[in-house]
């Protein structure tokens, strides 16, 4: 928590054996040597290579070919990878031409079809959210989201995906991010605000610029941004409100609760107890209900039988496992009160 970023695996000072490495899976090998060549690429010399270009004009048409020659392969001798646009490249060689000379060409065309953009992947939207800027017209702005990396930081980023998850406005299926309906109302209630263009975080970070050159105050950027929330609150709230998208979160707010599994009805509403993960919870929480049920209740894990008999009858058998803070265990009965709070059966002597 006390980092922002970090560099994650980096090889130490202790240098193996080829014993010890003779005793690591393969795939430990492979992580332990990439690391290894990357920071040794760290050190090496640059990748040089010449590069021509030749552009042939046809019918007032230029047509360009690349090649290249390598001059040194630098880090490269690490035996890294080269993409296959890079490979392809470096492969060509171009034939030594005078400038205005007439050339043959020979022309074919090609067919093909064009595929539709890939959906978005959790890791490629990562990349999105750092390489936001490049779609800004304004060339300060742009460069300084370049230069900050987009929205968010490193430890963040991440973290912005899940509580989108968490907020079911994103839904992971197959590895690929779709977009929850909503998802789809909140991208509507903020479309073309600068709540949903990278141009506000430009606009933020200048001036935070400013601050530092001692140009602005922190006070001033609070109260700014409180302006700013208050009024994108307002404004959204009005385009909510003339429009039938009340009906829909509604209706989206009850696909939610039966998309999650029904453990019983809600004996303070009337309406389905669901489990929502540490708790079960009623799903008319929107609507001001408040009961809920714990899954674990002094010192002992409820199962789900237990809460759905407790839900239908008010009142559980005789439960074992209870803990005393003295660490001794005592067996006892829950029910639902009157004011729908979970507690004891109250113990009773029976006259004999």
């Amino acid at each position: 928590s006390k980092v922002q970023e970090h560099y994650a695996i980096i090889p130490t000072k202790k240098v193996p054996t080829q014993k010890e490495l003779d005793k690591l899976t393969s795939i430990q090998k492979e992580i332990y040597y990439t690391v290894l060549k990357r920071t040794m690429a760290m050190f090496e010399t640059d990748y040089k290579y010449d590069e021509t270009t030749i552009t042939v004009e046809i019918k007032k048409l230029p047509f360009i070919s690349k090649g290249r020659t390598i001059l040194d392969k630098g880090w490269r001798k690490l035996e890294y990878a080269a993409s296959k646009k890079t490979d392809k490249e470096e492969n060509t060689e171009l034939p030594l031409v005078q400038k205005n000379e007439a050339i043959e060409a020979d022309l074919a065309t090609s067919e093909g079809f064009t595929a539709p953009p890939k959906s978005y992947t959790e890791g490629t939207l990562i990349t999105a959210m750092k390489t936001c800027g490049k779609e800004l017209e304004n060339v300060e702005e742009k460069e300084i989201l370049k230069a900050t990396e987009g929205i968010g930081t490193e430890a963040t980023r991440a973290n912005v995906l899940e509580t989108l998850k968490k907020q079911h406005y994103i839904e992971i299926q197959k590895n690929d991010v779709t977009v929850t309906q909503k998802g789809a109302i909140l991208c509507q209630a903020v479309k073309n605000t600068l709540l949903s263009s990278p141009e506000m975080t430009a606009k933020w970070e200048t001036y935070l610029k400013k601050i530092k050159k001692e140009e602005g105050t922190q006070e001033a950027f609070l109260e700014n941004i409180q302006k700013f929330i208050d009024h994108t609150l307002a404004s959204s709230a009005q385009v909510i409100e003339s429009s039938d998208w009340s009906t829909r979160i509604t209706s989206m707010n009850q696909t939610i609760s039966q998309t999650k599994q029904t453990i019983g009805t809600c004996p303070a509403c009337g309406q389905s107890i669901i489990d929502k993960g540490k708790f079960y919870g009623c799903s008319g929480y929107s609507n001001g209900c408040t009961f809920t049920l714990p899954k674990r209740y002094v010192g002992k894990t409820l199962s789900e039988a237990t809460i759905k008999k407790l839900l239908k009858t008010k009142e559980t058998s005789l439960l074992k496992g209870f803990k005393k803070k003295t660490g001794e265990t005592f067996s006892a009965a829950l029910i639902v009160n009157e004011e729908h709070k979970v507690m004891f059966k109250p113990y009773k002597k029976t006259d004999k």
